[in-house]
């Protein structure tokens, strides 16, 4: 391996791994007031467990999970305090039985072991709904996002416990 591409697939990888490094945990005191103004208006009788400050798709967000209300879940804002999404894991049972062929129709993944499925609504749309499953093997996560309908969205393989995405689609 030449130098230049050595150093070519060194800042690749950095790049790779760069938004999940970012990724940390915040107190609540941390928190843009926008951000709990709008979670605590939306699940006034739930009570905020934990913040986490990510980068995704190149734009700050704020994770804050909640607890007490109907279920638990991670939602996410942008610094404005607008929620992108919000995700609550489901059973697997519960997911579309489309969302649940098309995962189990996949080769490359079907002989992986299922860890769990969330329900991700995008946007406070409720009828703008993903469904992530999430598989292992090995010491590799992926993470397969489809629409109610089936159609697989968005692919993402990394180490178990961080690092780098391994694919993307």
């Amino acid at each position: 391996m030449s130098i230049r591409s050595l150093l070519v697939a060194v800042t690749l990888f950095g790049v790779g791994s760069s938004a999940r490094a970012q990724d940390h945990k915040v107190e609540e005191k941390d928190v843009p007031k926008a951000v709990l103004d709008h979670v605590h208006s939306k699940y006034k009788t739930s009570k905020l467990t934990g913040f986490e400050q990510k980068v995704r798709d190149g734009k700050t967000l704020i994770e804050v999970k909640i607890e007490g209300g109907e279920k638990p879940l991670e939602i996410n804002c942008a610094l404005d305090g607008t929620i992108v999404y919000e995700t609550e894991k489901v059973t697997l049972e519960s997911v579309p039985e489309k969302v649940r062929a098309a995962y189990k129709a996949n080769s490359k993944y079907a002989p992986w072991t299922f860890h769990h499925a969330e329900r991700v609504v995008l946007g406070e749309k409720a009828d703008n709904v993903h469904y992530k499953i999430k598989l292992t093997q090995g010491g590799i996560m992926a993470k397969l996002e489809f629409t109610p309908d089936g159609t697989l969205v968005k692919t993402e393989e990394k180490a178990r416990g961080g690092g780098a995405p391994k694919a993307a689609k």
